[in-house]
């Protein structure tokens, strides 16, 4: 799977050995949640009665049912909704989530089907030399033309290839990107004033700022002067 995108609503099973395959291209932004092998072990012998590896299914792309897929997602929307609160949450609450999110995780592969990852190598060269490009020009004005030339494609086969793969089209994910490279300076900045907010806005090309507090507030939860604060 080095280098190839997954479907959306599936999940990707790493060898044990080979993590490094997994790692984001450049401009990547997520949170990590880790659950010990041995916590794993648990649930799967206590609550499904087998042992872990006939749960676990072999490294590849794997392709979730829709309603188990839905459950995964709310799991992990709830560790999100965490993530940006000023306080940590008790120590209770993370046991219960951590149980929550490790039984969804073991169903939904537990039921999963294993999917010919063929399908979706035909594009990824293209897909990758665009995300290459988007993530090394996101302060500059980019159009279709451009990113279709790179690709040696058809606009309708570009967007296409970026719903299937990431659900959305080449347009909504460079806002996404400069959202959260906007988010991360945010986080990085030593300038307390708000001003900062515009400054750093205008660079990735935001420039209506009511715009951009309901597009920031609607994926992080918050507007931009509640991150500048949270730094």
């Amino acid at each position: 799977m080095q280098g190839n995108a997954a479907p959306r609503g599936a999940m990707v099973v790493f060898p044990r050995n080979s993590e490094a395959i997994g790692v984001s291209h450049a401009g990547f932004h997520g949170y990590g949640i880790h659950i010990r092998a041995a916590y794993l072990e648990s649930i799967a012998e206590t609550v499904f009665k087998v042992p872990f590896p006939l749960i676990m299914p072999s490294p590849g792309v794997h392709l979730l049912a829709g309603a188990e897929f839905g459950i995964i997602r709310r799991e992990l929307a709830k560790w999100r909704q965490m993530s940006m609160l000023s306080d940590p949450p008790k120590e209770s609450i993370l046991e219960t989530h951590a149980e929550e999110l490790t039984l969804a995780i073991l169903s939904g592969l537990s039921l999963a089907t294993k999917i010919d990852e063929a399908a979706y190598l035909k594009s990824d060269r293209a897909i990758v030399l665009v995300m290459d490009y988007l993530n090394s020009r996101l302060s500059e004005e980019i159009t279709a033309v451009e990113l279709c030339t790179l690709a040696d494609c058809s606009q309708r086969w570009l967007e296409q290839s970026f719903k299937t793969r990431f659900g959305v089209t080449p347009k909504a994910y460079v806002k996404c990107l400069r959202l959260a490279r906007l988010r991360q300076d945010l986080l990085l900045s030593s300038d307390p004033d708000k001003k900062a907010i515009n400054e750093l806005a205008s660079a990735y090309g935001f420039w209506h700022m009511g715009q951009l507090a309901a597009d920031y507030r609607k994926v992080y939860g918050e507007l931009p002067s509640c991150t500048l604060m949270r730094r």
